[in-house]
């Protein structure tokens, strides 16, 4: 009887064990709103899965969730038993005092979900930004790597990603270049070493604001800052495998000697370094599928999700009047290559090509927007016509077949205009008249406005002078009126200094990137607009050039490329309220010169 007990109480301590299964949360009670908040679920008794993050709207995660797993094996009497566990992590900054709310986390074990309790953090104390800003930009100092610390091939890479790997011919796909920087590598300048070679792609280059700011992503273990540098829309133009050599990318990073005097660091321009890294992100090999055979006649060319519509701008067009009827293809895909659609206009019309007005963006699925095209005609004869209806024939790739879609038929009933034709010899006999024999005195030999007279002459010149000058005063105020970036280069300085505005509301901001991105926007636009380029295609190397080909001073050119490189390496590095503005000022001071010198 004895012995039975004891299985039977072995058998129910196994079961309970077995059965425990426990998924809790992790919280102190009270924090500083100063301080950092270390949040953790635990699952205990079994391996998860699934698992939801709670709502932390509250909080700024400044790290997680880490996740860590842990198994031991206990053995008892010659019995072995197991037990997992596994630890969700996160590092937390609250936003404001009060009682905040951390919301219910859940894991899936075995087919059944676990949910952890709503937990309430109590936040005080006195916001210190400042304190703040301070022990970031100490973080910030300590993960700069030391001079002459190795880079390796994981410290810094690049990837090549196309949305779609296999594609049909004319089939719009995204391409985009990032790039990957682990978390204590300073990077203070990424560029391409040359364009990407597409042969058998037309290329749309999507436009990117410059050097985005990265975002944070673990990567095996490891912290890394990842972020765009590079993107087209790309459309193969044959079918194949198509292949996207590999980009060379340069970037600067920055390495910090330890230990140098301060003294001998003013004088040195510092102690740091710039250390010159080359890197490559890969090829790209997409599959291009042909367009199925036999291709329709009326095949306009376009690829995507398109429709077609009609309507007449010239709403009751009469004889002689110029009319006008618009066209308009609209939907996603390579809109740009769409064939103008064919109009079969009534015998006795005047017909002329059509004019072409593209109101497409980029987007990640394609081009997107509308394509009009206007078709000019001109009705010779009064009555009823008909404009048949318009087809569009185009290729859908998520049908994988030929889409034909037409317009209506437009009704015309075209009265007699102002400008009818009126047939040679049908005038009356009213509209000849008698030449005036009786002519003005001054125009006689002996008139004062006789040809060949001095007065003649006289006046003739004084009116030749007078065109002239009338046509250079209207000719220069035409080109001041229709040279729209000669405006924008003029002005280029005060809209510059509008945008800093933007940048000085975001010094005291929680986020200082936000202050670098205004600040970026505010410099590199005054330079597009003043150089008149591609705010996309600005370097530090490119906006050097300009401005020695503009015969810029030696000094704001050192100024210029000091302040884009402590731009740049902000982003990486938080600083405090009081570099951020310094910046500021140094950056207002900077425009200020450059366009007084630029004049």
């Amino acid at each position: 009887m004895h012995r039975f007990i004891s299985i039977l109480f072995c058998f129910y301590i196994a079961l309970y064990g077995i059965a425990q299964i426990t998924f809790n949360v992790k919280a102190p009670s009270k924090a500083d709103i100063n301080g950092q908040i270390r949040l953790q679920f635990e699952l205990n008794g079994a391996q998860g899965g699934n698992f939801q993050p709670p709502s932390l709207k509250d909080f700024d995660i400044l790290a997680g969730p880490n996740v860590s797993s842990s198994n031991s094996v206990t053995v008892i009497n010659g019995r072995s038993q197991s037990f997992s566990s596994t630890t969700y992590t996160y590092i937390l900054a609250p936003k404001h005092n009060g009682a905040l709310q951390i919301g219910g986390a859940s894991v899936n074990v075995q087919g059944k979900t676990y949910h952890t309790r709503p937990v309430t953090i109590q936040v005080s104390g006195k916001s210190n930004p400042n304190a703040a800003a301070s022990s970031s930009a100490s973080q910030a100092s300590v993960n700069i790597q030391p001079a002459g610390s190795h880079i390796g091939a994981n410290d810094i890479y690049f990837t090549a990603e196309v949305s779609k790997q296999q594609i049909y011919e004319q089939e719009p796909i995204m391409l985009t270049y990032r790039y990957h920087i682990r978390e204590g590598v300073a990077v203070v300048n990424i560029m391409p070493t040359g364009k990407p070679e597409m042969k058998g792609f037309w290329t749309q280059e999507v436009e990117l604001p410059r050097n985005l700011s990265p975002e944070a992503a673990r990567i095996g273990g490891k912290l890394y800052r990842v972020g765009k540098n590079l993107q087209y829309l790309i459309f193969p133009q044959q079918s194949g495998k198509l292949n996207i050599p590999a980009l060379s990318f340069r970037t600067d990073v920055v390495q910090r000697y330890s230990g140098i005097d301060e003294i001998d660091a003013f004088f040195n321009g510092g102690n740091n370094t710039h250390l010159t890294i080359e890197r490559s992100a890969p090829s790209v090999a997409v599959e291009v599928l042909p367009l199925p055979q036999p291709q329709p006649t009326n095949f306009s060319g376009g690829v995507g999700q398109l429709s077609i519509k009609a309507s007449l701008v010239t709403p009751m067009p009469k004889t002689n009047d110029v009319a006008t009827l618009r066209i308009v293809v609209t939907g996603t895909g390579n809109l740009k290559l769409v064939k103008a659609p064919i109009v079969n206009f009534p015998k006795g019309f005047d017909t002329y090509s059509p004019k072409t007005n593209d109101k497409v963006r980029i987007t990640p699925s394609g081009i997107e927007g509308t394509m009009e095209f206007d078709y000019t005609f001109v009705p010779r004869n009064i009555g009823k016509f008909t404009i048949p209806p318009v087809t569009l024939v185009y290729f859908d790739p998520q049908r994988k077949s030929y889409v034909t879609t037409s317009t209506q038929a437009i009704q015309l009933n075209i009265a007699k205009g102002t400008k009818a034709y009126t047939p040679i010899g049908a005038g009356s006999a009213e509209d000849i008249k008698d030449i005036d024999q009786k002519l003005d005195s001054h125009f006689t030999p002996s008139g004062a406005l006789w040809i060949g007279s001095w007065s003649y002459w006289g006046l003739l010149a004084v009116i030749l002078a007078l065109c002239v000058l009338g046509n250079h005063f209207v000719q220069r105020i035409w080109e001041q009126h229709s040279d729209k970036q000669g405006r924008i280069t003029k002005k280029a300085g005060k809209r510059a200094h509008k945008r800093l505005l933007q940048a000085q509301q975001l010094i005291n901001a929680d986020q200082s990137s936000s202050f670098y991105d205004a600040l970026s926007a505010a410099i590199t636009s005054y330079f597009a607009e003043k150089f008149k380029l591609d705010k996309a295609a600005l370097t530090q190397q490119k906006i050097q050039e300009q401005l020695e080909a503009h015969d810029a001073p030696s000094e704001l050119i050192g100024a210029t490329k000091s302040i884009l490189s402590d731009i740049d390496f902000g982003r990486f590095a938080p600083s405090s309220e009081n570099t951020r503005q310094e910046l500021y000022q140094r950056a207002s001071n900077l425009l200020t010169s450059l366009n007084d010198s630029l004049r």
